[in-house]
Order: structure tokens, then sequence, then C-alpha cells
């Protein structure tokens, strides 16, 4: 399978992804009807048990595909493709999510290329806040509402009549940045290894005084499949301890927000009323599974996420104080696993 020979083009698409080969077989149909057609697709395989490496080589040879041999999380993961990528804009996806309609990545390309100022744009909905007609009824900027206020606005989701506004983050299952800004600010934190790399990403981006749109028409569907490999509760409340300590240092760090809401709220997200009520659903059915557990298992979970969350972020303090100013594309482990993956999908 060889690459075209593409000098450039207008935008990279970017999948991270380990399994789920159903949820990136309905993402590719949703691309492939966009009326931009002026793209690459570059998917990542984070070492899946299921043959998705086989399966884009066969049916889509114009696929892009890195295999890595280990589980790298998708933070490393995407840095893996805007490595390679050679457009001029970044469009990052998850492969459990689907474009909402077929100009989404035409209208993203055109709110940046009007609007100099402007260097990320994107959203995201739930199916369940599509209505009957197909559209949304709300668009948010991140999934994860319980995080701090410092790194949210208090405005966090539009509906259709709003149509635009300024974000302080949006959630990495999809969104659309320029390719000089993403350099600029050093790719994603690679050891953020599950959740929360958003989050460090865009407290960065905002640093450096970059302005996010959420955009309705540019939202995708986060259709929020579960990865049966990975725990989130662990990684998240790992990523929350980090995140303040990479931020807001040693003393800042507070263990008792370093808990997933789940432990504690059974219902509702945050602040917004109207976004939690659409949100109960999908709390009750992925996350709330902790409610139906016995207190001694409540305990051990608790105790397990105190340590695994403190303890091992502790120990790496002198990592994350480094990785304050690192630059995570200029990797050379990045490099090579480029290359070897390209080299393992025969391109």
């Amino acid at each position: 399978m060889k690459r075209e020979n593409k000098s450039h083009v207008k935008v990279s698409i970017i999948i991270p992804c380990h399994n789920r080969l159903k949820d990136l077989e309905r993402l590719l149909k949703s691309i492939f009807t966009q009326t931009l057609k002026d793209y690459e697709i570059i998917v990542i395989d984070d070492n899946s048990t299921e043959p998705i490496t086989d399966y884009l080589i066969n049916h889509y040879p114009k696929i892009i595909v890195i295999k890595n041999k280990k589980n790298m999380f998708p933070g490393f993961v995407r840095n893996q493709g805007a490595y390679i990528a050679k457009g001029e804009y970044l469009q990052f996806l998850d492969n459990d999510t689907a474009f909402q309609n077929k100009n989404c990545l035409a209208n993203s390309i055109d709110i940046l290329n009007k609007n100099p100022d402007y260097s990320a744009v994107g959203g995201m909905c739930f199916p369940q806040d599509i209505d009957k007609k197909g559209n949304p009824q709300y668009v948010s900027s991140i999934w994860q509402e319980w995080l701090d206020s410092h790194i949210i606005d208090e405005k966090r989701g539009i509906s259709k009549k709003e149509t635009r506004c300024k974000v302080s983050i949006l959630d990495s299952c999809g969104f659309m940045i320029r390719k000089k800004v993403f350099e600029e600010i050093g790719g994603f934190d690679e050891y953020f290894k599950y959740g929360h790399e958003d989050s460090d990403f865009f407290k960065r981006f905002n640093k450096l005084g970059y302005t996010a749109i959420l955009d309705y028409n540019s939202a995708v569907i986060h259709y929020h499949s579960t990865i049966k490999s990975i725990n989130p509760f662990f990684w998240r409340a790992r990523g929350r301890v980090r995140f303040r300590l990479k931020h807001f240092g040693f003393f800042n760090n507070k263990i008792i927000n370093n808990f997933d809401v789940p432990l504690f709220r059974k219902r509702g997200v945050g602040n917004n009323n109207k976004l939690s009520k659409q949100k109960t659903s999908f709390y009750d059915s992925k996350v709330d599974i902790l409610y139906r557990k016995n207190i001694i298992q409540k305990v051990f979970i608790i105790s397990h996420i105190i340590l695994f969350a403190n303890i091992s972020n502790y120990i790496d303090i002198l990592r994350i104080i480094k990785s304050r100013k690192q630059n995570f594309l200029k990797n050379l482990r990045l490099r090579r696993y480029v290359i070897e993956g390209l080299k393992n999908a025969h391109i």
C-alpha cells in the first residue's frame, strides 16, 4: 500500500483508534459524505485487538494508517497523526463520533479562513440531543462539565438560534485547529493517559492568547462507546490530579476535588440545568454503575483512586514539572513510533 504523494491538502483528519471497528465504519461514512473533499485521513491503530489495520488496508487503501505495537493512549496517538499531517488544518475526531451534517468540514474551514483571529473551532452533542428533523437541540464545548470553573467559560453550550460563541476549551473528540497553532502549543501532553489531555492542551492554548469557537454547524455527534480495556474512572482521576499539579502547583492540589462527579452526585452535570437534563440518560447508563455497588465496593474504589491518582502523580512530580515547557511534537520516541507504525502498515 502506497501513500499518495500529496504535498498539500486543506485538512488532515486525525482519528485515534483502539478497537470499536463498527464505530470507525460509521465515522468514515460520515467523512466520505462531506462536501469538502480536499482532505487526507490518518488513522492511528493504537494496538487494537480488533483487525483495524487489516480492515483499512483492504477496504480503504487511500487512508494513511499507523499501527502501534502497544497502547500509547489518545494524546500521544493524536500527536503521531499531527506529526505526518500535510494539511493546513488538523481535524481531530474520536472513532466513536460522526459528523452531524455533510457541511461540517467546509463550515469549520470557512470560519477559520474568514476569521484570522480564531484558531480552533468545534463542538459536540450526544445522540439524545438530536431532534426528529436530525438537528441538534444543544451543542456543548466539552462533556466533562464538572471541570474547574477556571478552565471553562460560564457559557458552555449553544442552541441552533445562537449558532456560535467563544469558549475556553473544546472537546478533543471533535475540533479543528490551525496546524501552525497546534505545533506552537507543542501538541497534546502524552502523559495524560486517558482524560484531561484536552483540558491541559487548551489551558496552554489560552495562555498563548489563542481563541476557540464553539459552532453549532461544526459539531460532531459523540456516541461515546465504551472501551472495555480501559478503566476511565482511575485514569480520569489521575489526569485531574496531574492537571492541577502541572498548572497550579504542588500545594494547590485538593484530593477531594480529584474525584469524578459520579462518585458523589447521581444526576446532572455542572451548573447548566438544561445541559444536565439532556445528559441524564448518558450518566444513568454509562457512569452511575457505582451507585449499584455496595458500600464496601465504593470504599475500595475511592481508596484505589486516592492511591492511584495522587501517589502515582506525586512520584512523577519531576516529569510533571518538566512537562510545563515541553514540546511533545519534538519527541524522538514520537518520530520512532510513527516510522515503525507506517512500516508495519505497509505504507
